[in-house]
């Protein structure tokens, strides 16, 4: 009796042992979240004094992309808040808050006064709230 099982099989190997599979690159080793969080653009203290709200929302996004360990593109795919910004959880904004409070060098928000927790929901309302927070920080209080 003899045995056709790998007669179809155009392929090297026995049809008991595939083929050795294509030999692949070795995977990217992964960064760690510090490691990412610290090569975001616009993170120093000089930039934020002089950022406008499109800027400091740039600057949240992209921490929010390191966070989540996400290219910039896949990010903006993510849910939209009604204002146009991105729509993110309360936790992420306290996250993101302390993240520029960090770079910035001071207390700058106060949760407890937040006027509107709105603003606590999306990149677009935590970039005016942090906004104004600068400017009344550095006492020239534009909006």
């Amino acid at each position: 009796m003899t045995s056709h099982a790998g007669a179809a099989s155009t392929e090297q190997g026995s049809p008991f042992f595939p083929p050795q599979a294509p030999a692949t690159t070795p995977p990217i080793a992964p960064r760690s979240l510090k490691d990412r969080v610290a090569s975001v653009a616009g993170l120093e203290a000089a930039h934020l004094a002089g950022a406008d709200k499109s800027e400091i929302q740039q600057v949240l996004e992209s921490l929010l992309g390191a966070l989540k360990d996400l290219p910039d593109a896949q990010l903006q795919l993510g849910e939209r808040h009604g204002d146009g910004g991105l729509r993110i959880t309360s936790h992420l904004a306290v996250w993101l808050i302390g993240k520029i409070t960090d770079a910035y060098g001071g207390k700058l928000v106060r949760l407890s006064k937040v006027p509107s927790r709105e603003s606590l929901r999306s990149t677009s309302g935590l970039a005016e709230l942090l906004n104004v927070a600068i400017s009344k920080k550095q006492g020239t209080g534009k909006p």
